[in-house]
């Protein structure tokens, strides 16, 4: 009687083994671990969203004295050795947004997104493609503002600095072809932060590219855990409704093993979903409970 008692708590606990290791396989299959998506998609997206916010460009706008000025202001700021990102103290940081100022009151956003536009096309020139006109175009500029770029003190930007750290450049030190939609959207952000003085960067920057900016520091970059926490709760408050804070907080929870705390966020986020009638969006998260639920068993 006993062997019998033994075998049948030997097959129940297999079944329940088998069962577990089941489920676990489906929740995998159906995509419902608990993880990060790819950017991809929606940096795809940003183009058209920014072509219908900002318009065509017009021919006439780099004709003019301030685009140039501006733009020419840019090339210097860039290669200056103490350059800092939106450091006021830097030397071509208030002639730039001297220029930019001119152009924003003659031509308006839709140029400084433009302007924007051309001096990401060439950094990409010049870094990517070691283009001869960017020489040619630095002593252009030196013979309009009237003045001299030791290139003995031009330094990497920061912004390339940047680049590196995040290992967006491959060792050939190129932009990875993977990393390029982020690239121009980080290149872009700096863009608006440096003239952040004389334009506030909300009239500048879509909602879109925000969301894309927060999702790529907290999913991506490689702030530590702990500062990625933080830029969340920074961002819950500034840019409410922006992002699923609760969701990325779960998923960083996870990623350190703190699957309690996970699993809080989980409901958090579940909650949230309920309240804005969202049922898609709650069985999707139900489903990342369970794979929550199952890894803690």
């Amino acid at each position: 009687m006993k062997r019998l008692t033994g075998i049948a708590v030997l097959i129940v606990l297999a079944a329940s083994l088998l069962y577990f290791v089941a489920r676990h396989n489906l929740s995998r299959q159906r995509g419902d671990e608990l993880a990060f998506t790819p950017l991809s998609e929606e940096l795809a997206a940003v183009p058209v969203l920014r072509n219908a916010q900002f318009g065509p460009k017009a021919e006439s706008w780099a004709q003019s004295e301030a685009w140039i000025h501006a733009k020419c202001n840019w090339i210097f700021f860039d290669n200056y050795a103490s350059a800092a990102l939106f450091d006021r103290a830097q030397p071509w940081h208030a002639k730039l947004l001297a220029n930019t100022q001119d152009l924003l009151s003659q031509f308006g956003l839709n140029a400084h997104y433009w302007l924007g536009v051309e001096l990401y096309s060439r950094f990409m020139r010049c870094f990517q493609s070691n283009d001869d006109d960017c020489a040619k175009e630095l002593l252009d500029c030196e013979e309009k503002l009237d003045a001299k770029l030791d290139l003995a003190d031009a330094a990497e930007s920061e912004f390339l600095q940047l680049a590196r750290k995040e290992q967006l450049i491959d060792e050939a030190g190129k932009i990875k072809p993977e990393s390029l939609a982020i690239v121009e959207l980080l290149f872009r952000y700096i863009w608006i932060k440096t003239t952040a003085d004389i334009i506030d960067e909300m009239q500048l920057l879509l909602p879109e590219e925000r969301r894309l900016i927060i999702r790529w520091q907290i999913e991506q970059s490689s702030l530590s855990v702990e500062q990625k926490l933080r830029l969340i709760e920074i961002n819950r408050i500034k840019f409410e409704g922006l992002y699923d804070y609760d969701f990325a907080t779960a998923v960083l929870l996870k990623e350190s093993g703190d699957l309690e705390g996970a699993r809080k966020s989980l409901e958090a986020a579940r909650d949230a979903a309920k309240l804005a009638n969202n049922g898609k969006r709650v069985a999707q998260l139900d489903r990342y409970l369970l794979s929550i639920n199952l890894s803690r068993q």
